[in-house]
């Protein structure tokens, strides 16, 4: 009767680690291709992806204005180039700006979007692994406001990774 019990607590123990290491998988969107609802106005929202010319972020909002501010860290290798994309200039408070660090390992970056789409375009080195996200809207991390390549699916944090290059599925 004990090896009987014993079997069952083993096979549920099994069922119960395959199904926790699928959900894990299942939650990390495929960062590949420009999501397919990406249009300024959107409910507040990041859009970030992965394409043959690089990463892209994106911001928008529907009409009231929204602090975007995160920092991209590089692992193993280099930022090599950052273009901006419809970022508004000026001094002060409300610009919308971005900063690479000294030694190219991480961008900073500050956008305030209103009604409109603001971000910026990077490449990395041939050297980097792996590339980190930190995103935050109206200073805190809100995963539900982030949405990754092509179907445009939520990370499970807003702290998350990819590998510098991944590969198309």
């Amino acid at each position: 009767m004990f090896d009987l019990w014993r079997g069952v607590v083993l096979a549920a123990c099994f069922t119960a680690a395959v199904s926790a290491s699928s959900v894990a998988v299942a939650q990390k969107p495929n960062p590949n291709g420009q999501p397919a609802d990406l249009q300024p106005g959107k409910v507040v929202r990041y859009y970030v992806w992965y394409d043959e010319a690089g990463w892209h972020l994106r911001t928008t909002t529907v009409k009231r204005l929204q602090d975007f501010d995160g920092r991209i860290r590089v692992v193993g290798g280099t930022v090599e180039n950052v273009i901006g994309a419809q970022l508004e200039g000026g001094q002060g408070e409300r610009s919308d700006r971005w900063k690479v660090s000294d030694n190219k390992r991480n961008i900073a970056f500050r956008i305030n979007t209103q009604g409109a789409m603001d971000g910026f375009d990077f490449t990395l080195s041939e050297d980097a692994t792996d590339v980190e996200f930190t995103l935050k809207v109206n200073g805190e991390e809100r995963a539900d406001h982030i949405f990754i390549g092509k179907n445009s699916k939520n990370p499970p944090s807003a702290n998350f990774s990819y590998r510098a290059k991944p590969r198309a599925n």
